[in-house]
């Protein structure tokens, strides 16, 4: 039994080609030949710097002055760091944000590395788009808040996929089986 972590849309391409055996997924994989367990779900949130702003400055002012003063007017000026723009999470933020906000120009820094999306909105670089349960610690301490908007995110579903009828299924389904236990004991 192989278990990966990658980006969803790599671990589609591995478990078809059958690389690997049963990935944990964001998301499931509607397939006839794929089963589909779900293992848990986590809040999907915008995060900020605590010294971030909380609107637009009046360095933007000239710019948008037609736009109201509020955490909404920052997504037109800050870029949106989360998943490559390739991945569920970050097509979803960008729907999501172009659907509430009517923006058509949002820039998207997607980084695969969880650690660097971090990293970069500790630095102020722009508004993270990842789970409240990754800075946990940051958010509780003060250094990262969530971000006030209009603009709600589906929280993050989590999924075991692997391919019915393949060998080692009793195996994998009792890897999933565990996953599911051990993800029912963490609250978010």
């Amino acid at each position: 039994i192989d278990i990966a972590m990658d980006n969803t849309p790599e671990l589609r391409q591995r478990i078809l080609s059958q690389d690997i055996d049963i990935p944990p997924m964001t998301g499931s994989m509607p397939h006839e030949q794929v089963r589909n367990d779900k293992l848990c779900s986590y809040p999907f949130r915008f995060v900020v710097a605590s010294e971030f702003p909380r609107e637009p400055s009046e360095k933007f002012a000239l710019d948008t002055a037609h736009e109201p003063c509020t955490a909404d007017g920052l997504f037109a000026h800050y870029p949106i760091i989360t998943w490559p723009a390739y991945t569920t999470a970050s097509t979803h933020v960008m729907s999501r944000i172009r659907e509430t906000l009517g923006l058509s120009e949002v820039r998207l820094w997607g980084v695969s590395s969880i650690q660097t999306i971090v990293d970069m909105v500790h630095a102020g670089r722009g508004i993270g788009a990842l789970s409240s349960a990754l800075v946990r610690p940051a958010l509780s301490s003060g250094a990262l808040r969530i971000l006030d908007t209009s603009v709600t995110l589906s929280d993050l579903e989590f999924y075991a996929v692997y391919l019915k009828n393949s060998a080692n299924n009793a195996l994998k389904q009792a890897i999933r089986r565990l996953a599911q236990d051990a993800a029912a004991g963490y609250t978010p």
